[in-house]
């Protein structure tokens, strides 16, 4: 099995909505680089009740960036590396 299947399969089976794993399928085929998929997967199996926070914290930052709020992406980000120094 390959690693993109693997995350999809990660995805499918986990506990996030059906709008949450459509939204992660429409991402997943814009041909992530391998690293960033390794990277993730590395993650989700040491981690698994974290996706569900990194979905929206991804969904945030896409909706931020479409719509050109610099403010709200930079308060995302800046949440989304206080949780992850807190992760270390």
């Amino acid at each position: 099995m390959d690693n993109l299947t693997k995350l999809q399969n990660i995805i499918k089976d986990s506990s996030l909505s059906d709008e949450d794993k459509s939204f992660w399928n429409e991402k997943l085929s814009m041909k992530l680089p391998s690293i960033v998929i390794e990277s993730f997967i590395e993650y989700l199996e040491e981690k698994p009740d974290e996706l569900e926070q990194f979905t929206d914290f991804l969904k945030r930052k896409f909706k931020a960036f479409e719509s050109g709020d610099k403010e709200e992406l930079n308060k995302i980000l800046k949440e989304e590396e206080e949780k992850l120094n807190k992760l270390n």
